[in-house]
């Protein structure tokens, strides 16, 4: 019987190659990358992590914490000038004071002074990190938010500029640029010994690592056809969660942030191999014409996967590539009309498409401020250890995700979505009760509700990613996820400052509610936004403005829908 023509589009040629030992392979060498990418966006956790500290006694060279009671000088020194339930100030040693019985200064309280020796801390938790090492309590404690922040904030850069590297000069490029950035910024970030370093160097890191996982991220995906992109780019999410394994036991088990600081960098250097062993972007590679690189990835793939490439009318490979490649060629061009013709701007020209593109910005914030949010608030929770509740907090967002993976094909995205962001108001409400309204003893309710809202927010992650991209038109958008990725960095940037100004609320039971009624809050905002989105599984995707304007009348979308065979995305399984 005659061989059916195949259509050698390069999408065409993925699907015949298959999803075989190839792809495992190279999956098994890139989505681990995003374990050190999680252990150092929530690594802020630990770096920042205030432990209980008082003003160091001038009079005492080698002072510590906890006060010997063998030692009677360091006692006396201690009830002299250190206030009672006072962390941040020491009695002036200008001035003559009467004591009481125990030692303590009669109207000592008239003639306070800020620690001028520093301040000398427990190290129950930790030995060293950014705060004991630099200081940043007391009036220098919002220094530690903001070196929190500038770490999302390089995330942000790294999302756009190493985005554009990545797209003019390759995957491996800006792969190997933000390795040769991370190596010696990570490593070198706990030798600092100022604030300014320690900004820049949390700057760096956070475009570097956002950058190394983007780059691996995208030439994983791309070895498979656009319809096979939905498992991995889901599961690729749960290492994120084992990168925050990583840290917690790393912290648990040495307790210094320069050997962390070093466990989550040092094996990113591996990285440097992957020009070897994994393969630049097909897309890439076909975008730029590097056609002789395409014929040799297309030929490894496909005698590691056990199959042969089809040939075509020529006979031969060479020739038969170069049908792929004026096949190719013709998407592109189809793409390149459609792109002159519509742009991101043409999103606003329509009140449909600007309510659902700020919806979908607003989205995205909302889920990263919730996601960091609950990471950055476990250590302020009165019950559980510190080292307890990040690690349930991470835990919970494989289940997250697996549940995600089974459920939006069943039931859709939409449902999914708007679920977990109902669920995560909800649980953020019972801890606002809770917290206000009970008893100390009671404040394991708020862990448990806490660790579901964090359970929440890793599914909204997963989902977010799947179906905000979904909504936006094939000729924008690569430039809508763009915009979308930057309004996530927008929310993980406030993240810091609510959790750690709720603490300086007056009322502690109040302090301790405050981020759950932000969180909850902004997820019940977006869930109400979120339910005017289109669900989108089961849809054709639309491919321009136009019929994404009418996205979900499928009899309207279809007399609007440019026939073209080499369409990228079709119906969305």
């Amino acid at each position: 019987m005659e061989e059916k023509k195949r259509d050698l589009e390069l999408n065409a040629a993925l699907q015949v190659v298959g999803f075989g030992k190839f792809q495992v392979m190279m999956f098994i060498l890139l989505f681990p990358v995003n374990i050190f990418h999680g252990a150092r966006m929530t690594s802020n956790y630990f770096f920042m992590m205030e432990e209980k500290h008082r003003c160091a006694l001038p009079e005492l060279t080698n002072d510590t914490y906890k006060v010997n009671p063998d030692d009677w000088l360091q006692q006396l020194y201690f009830n002299r000038s250190i206030p009672p339930s006072d962390s941040c100030h020491i009695y002036s040693l200008n001035h003559t004071f009467h004591y009481d019985d125990n030692n303590h200064p009669i109207n000592g309280s008239d003639y306070l002074q800020s620690c001028p020796n520093g301040s000398v801390y427990e190290h129950d938790i930790l030995t060293n990190n950014a705060v004991t090492q630099l200081d940043l309590v007391c009036d220098k404690s919002d220094l530690k938010t903001h070196a929190a922040m500038m770490l999302y904030l390089g995330s942000l850069l790294g999302a756009t500029v190493l985005g554009i590297i990545s797209d003019r000069f390759g995957r491996h490029v800006c792969l190997m640029l933000s390795v040769l950035i991370l190596l010696p910024c990570g490593v070198g970030l706990p030798w600092v010994q100022h604030f300014a370093t320690l900004a820049v160097l949390q700057f760096l890191c956070g475009a570097a690592s956002t950058g190394m996982f983007a780059s691996s991220f995208v030439m994983g995906l791309e070895l498979v056809e656009p319809k096979a992109r939905k498992v991995p780019g889901l599961v690729t999410q749960m290492f994120f969660g084992v990168g925050e394994f990583l840290l917690a036991a790393s912290f648990y088990g040495l307790k210094d942030w320069r050997w962390v600081s070093l466990i989550i960098t040092a094996p990113t250097a591996f990285l440097f191999s992957y020009l070897w062993l994994v393969p630049e972007s097909l897309r890439w590679l076909m975008v730029h014409k590097k056609y002789d690189q395409v014929s040799k990835v297309l030929t490894r793939m496909a005698v590691q996967n056990g199959v042969e490439l089809p040939r075509g009318d020529n006979g031969d490979h060479e020739k038969d590539l170069e049908q792929l490649l004026q096949s190719y060629q013709a998407e592109e061009e189809f793409t390149t009309v459609v792109s002159k013709k519509d742009s991101f701007l043409d999103l606003f020209k329509s009140c449909v498409l600007a309510r659902r593109t700020l919806t979908i910005c607003l989205n995205w914030a909302v889920v990263n401020l919730i996601f960091y949010g609950f990471t950055l608030n476990a250590g302020n929770l009165k019950a559980g250890s510190k080292y307890v509740n990040f690690s349930i907090g991470a835990a919970v967002e494989i289940p997250a995700h697996l549940t995600t993976l089974a459920l939006v094909d069943k039931i859709g995205r939409k449902r999914v979505h708007c679920g977990l962001l109902l669920l995560a108001a909800i649980m953020c409400a019972g801890s606002v009760g809770v917290a206000l309204g009970c008893d100390e003893d009671q404040q394991w309710i708020v862990a448990i509700l806490a660790m579901i809202g964090k359970y929440c927010s890793a599914g909204l992650m997963g989902t977010s990613f799947l179906w905000m991209t979904e909504l936006f038109p094939t000729s924008v958008r690569s430039t809508g996820l763009g915009v979308g990725s930057s309004c996530a960095r927008i929310g993980a940037l406030i993240s810091p400052y609510i959790v750690h100004y709720s603490l300086d609320i007056a009322d502690p039971k109040l302090g301790h509610a405050t981020p759950f009624i932000v969180f909850g809050l902004a997820s019940l905002l977006a869930f109400v936004f979120d339910l005017g989105l289109p669900e989108t599984h089961g849809r054709d995707a639309p491919e321009t403005v136009e019929q994404a304007k009418l996205f979900g009348r499928e009899s309207n979308v279809e007399a609007l829908r440019i026939q073209h065979s080499g369409s990228s995305y079709g119906t969305m399984d």
